[in-house]
């Protein structure tokens, strides 16, 4: 869909659009209200209806919440939008203080929509409420971490983050606002703290490029620079560490609480399971691309292309096409219904079946 490298995207609630971050805009397509067959649907159903340009720099996390169909955003200009859809269909944008000083690096709404987190450069995790006397979305600030955090995501519950950071460390962290969540603290397998309280800490032998918690916020998934990915029991706090022997993965997707999807640098998505006792890395996902069988060539005519081949020295050749269906490495992974969608740094976003 895109020309350039995209580097975040998410569908909307019944999966008929899509906004993903190219360069400075985001760009929003919708594919006229098929939500059934996206594995199938042709592409040119999907059209472009919406450029949305606020951002002075490159869009760096984007997320649509399921409860009021609004899109929140963040750029490496440090700054974060929250856009409503107009009656005339156009989208407006509304203020956010995130009160940063280097670059936002990813977002995400609470699962209640009531509230979304940012993370940075800075070290700093906004955790974003909206002030309606003002008419602003203002921040309670995380300051736990020692050097950038790449990502972030809710627990089922409302109440609780997981963070991953370049510190080489994934936390979860306490995000209860008594303002947005009421007197009252949700249940939850790790023990119950303050804002900003550090409820567990995972160490990795890499920057923890992604994190995710399972559907029932029973397990937590993440993925290390060092190509490991580790699975830990929210109740128990046990990790398991794999090293998977391939290029590390920068996105994971849990499927169920036993499967999940790895894929980032080895530009497929890998099938990964855990079973409790160990997690293990299955086969790519990708078939590939089925090549044309060559014809057979007489010795007279191997000999000739080998000629011609040399007279073609110096000049300038076609690169032949990878087999993966993406050409350079995956940067995100969304669900899209029964489907997973990936999008990659070649500007492609392909669509694939989660099973």
């Amino acid at each position: 869909m895109a020309s350039s490298s995209v580097a975040c995207m998410a569908f909307n609630k019944d999966y008929t659009s899509i906004a993903f971050g190219v360069g400075k805009q985001v760009w929003i397509y919708d594919n006229g209200g098929e939500s059934e067959s996206l594995l199938t649907l042709p592409r040119k159903s999907w059209v472009k209806k919406h450029v949305l340009d606020a951002h002075d720099l490159e869009v760096s996390g984007i997320d649509w919440d399921d409860n009021s169909d609004k899109i929140v955003t963040c750029s490496h200009d440090r700054n974060a939008f929250v856009w409503t859809k107009q009656k005339n269909g156009e989208w407006k944008q509304g203020l956010v203080i995130l009160r940063i000083t280097r670059a936002a690096l990813s977002c995400k709404w609470s699962p209640s929509g009531n509230k979304f987190a940012v993370t940075s450069g800075a070290k700093r995790v906004p955790i974003c409420r909206f002030e309606e006397s003002e008419n602003w979305w203002i921040p309670e600030i995380i300051s736990k971490h020692k050097s950038s955090v790449v990502a972030v995501d809710w627990h089922p519950n409302n109440q609780i983050i997981a963070t991953g950071s370049t510190d080489f460390k994934c936390r979860v962290i306490s995000a209860y606002l008594k303002k947005v969540d009421g007197k009252s603290k949700a249940a939850s397998p790790f023990e119950s703290g303050k804002f900003g309280e550090v409820l567990a800490e995972f160490e990795c032998k890499g920057w923890v490029l992604d994190v995710q918690f399972s559907p029932k916020g029973d397990k937590l998934c993440f993925v290390g620079h060092d190509s490991s990915v580790t699975v830990v029991d929210c109740a128990s706090c046990d990790a398991r560490t794999s090293k998977t022997g391939i290029l590390p993965f920068s996105a994971i997707l849990f499927v169920d609480e036993t499967n999940m999807i790895g894929a980032g640098h080895n530009f497929m998505p890998y099938a990964i399971t855990d079973d409790g006792e160990a997690v293990v890395l299955g086969k790519s996902l990708d078939k590939g691309k089925v090549k044309k069988a060559a014809k057979e060539q007489t010795a007279s005519q191997k000999a000739m292309n080998k000629f011609k081949n040399q007279d073609k020295l110096g000049q300038e050749n076609k690169v032949e096409s990878l087999k993966s269906k993406h050409q350079a490495p995956i940067t995100c992974m969304r669900h899209c219904g029964t489907h997973f969608c990936t999008a990659g740094e070649d500007g492609r976003v392909v669509i694939w079946p989660a099973q």
